[in-house]
């Protein structure tokens, strides 16, 4: 394989270290790097620490396996970037990318996909940090102003990319057909 994807190993052992590890620490200091991720709540009072460190913990695990875990996405980018290349040449290939794409089901897709949900969390977290690490009531929370949402990206269609390799395909065929025909007499 091209694109071995050996840093997603590695990007599971450190989250999970990184996070049990700091059950093991101070919490004081799991909290003080937990700040400097989220500078905000530096000056929030804490009724609390227990969510507090909780959470922090899950994002020191997060940090530690950031570098991993990038480089993971890199490779499977040029791992994608490699098949698509080597998909010009070999039509059934092109045509297994194309309908993985078309159906939304590509490893493309699935990198928008883990990229916006990366995007959604983070987002959740800033809304409901305040509250949880105010040990407020969940039925202060307005509910009903959070509905459902959907990943949904765009998918457009390149009809170019789609039929140049069937054309360029065939194209080849017939000229090589042709030559063998001309050299063996053959109308």
């Amino acid at each position: 394989m091209r694109y071995p994807v050996y840093e997603a190993y590695e990007t599971l052992l450190k989250q999970r270290d990184g996070y049990h590890t700091k059950w093991d620490k101070d919490p004081k200091t799991t909290i003080q790097a937990f700040l400097k991720h989220y500078p905000q709540y530096s000056n929030h009072s804490w009724k609390d620490s227990t969510y507090l460190r909780y959470y922090a913990m899950l994002q020191l695990g997060d940090d530690e396996a950031a570098t991993t875990s990038r480089a993971m996405f890199k490779k499977l980018e040029q791992r994608q970037q490699s098949a698509n290349y080597a998909a010009r040449f070999f039509p059934p290939m092109h045509a297994q990318l194309l309908f993985t794409d078309l159906a939304g089901t590509g490893l493309k897709r699935q990198l928008q996909y883990l990229d916006s949900t990366a995007v959604f969390h983070e987002s959740k977290r800033l809304q409901f940090y305040p509250q949880i690490f105010d040990n407020a009531n969940a039925n202060s929370v307005n509910w009903s102003r959070y509905k459902p949402e959907y990943f949904l990206a765009p998918n457009p269609v390149n009809w170019l990319a789609i039929f140049t390799p069937f054309i360029l395909f065939i194209t080849t065929l017939g000229v090589i057909a042709s030559f063998v025909f001309k050299r063996n007499n053959i109308q």
